[in-house]
């Protein structure tokens, strides 16, 4: 079970009585619920099974990562191109 927070305290008792007044949340504590439910998962990240493909590609970006010849662009190139900013 995941840690217990303020926010994973209120998470369980909203899904347990209404899932329809999460909706009634202010944003900003909606995305604490997220933020905390996020972390929770990696505190048991490596109980999540991996597919051999997945671990194989996992690997594959690694090593290109390690030997500079991975692929990617800056995140301004990235934002413009899903904008469509110049």
């Amino acid at each position: 079970m995941p840690r217990s927070t303020p926010v994973l305290d209120l998470w369980y008792g909203l899904v347990m009585t209404d899932t329809t007044t999460l909706t009634k949340l202010p944003v900003a504590e909606r995305l604490k619920l997220i933020e905390d439910l996020w972390d929770s998962l990696d505190t048991d990240a490596d109980a999540l099974p991996l597919q051999d493909w997945q671990r194989d590609e996992i690997d594959k970006r690694l090593d290109a990562l390690d030997s500079g010849t991975s692929v990617g662009a800056p995140w301004d190139e990235v934002r413009r191109r899903i904008t469509g900013q110049p």
